[in-house]
């Protein structure tokens, strides 16, 4: 159960990163200036790297914050 639930975050915020990075589908990584893109991308990636750390900690039984990060993610795409 545990498994299926992380498949499921995960692919909710690849879905939001995506849709962060693209701003809803209406740009690319093309159309935009080079720093916005860079910035989204790194926010991206810190949100995968917590994600990778609350993962851990979960598995191993401690308390984690995953549901601030994947909160934080959905006021991206507002």
């Amino acid at each position: 159960m545990l498994n299926h639930f992380a498949l499921q975050i995960t692919n909710q915020m690849i879905t939001a990163c995506k849709s962060y990075i693209t701003e809803q589908g209406y740009e690319t990584v093309w159309t935009q200036p080079q720093a916005d893109v860079l910035r989204k991308l790194d926010d991206c990636i810190k949100l995968n790297e917590e994600y990778q750390v609350n993962g851990a900690r979960e598995a191993h039984g401690q308390p984690n914050d995953i549901k601030v990060s994947i909160m934080s993610l959905a006021s991206w795409t507002h």
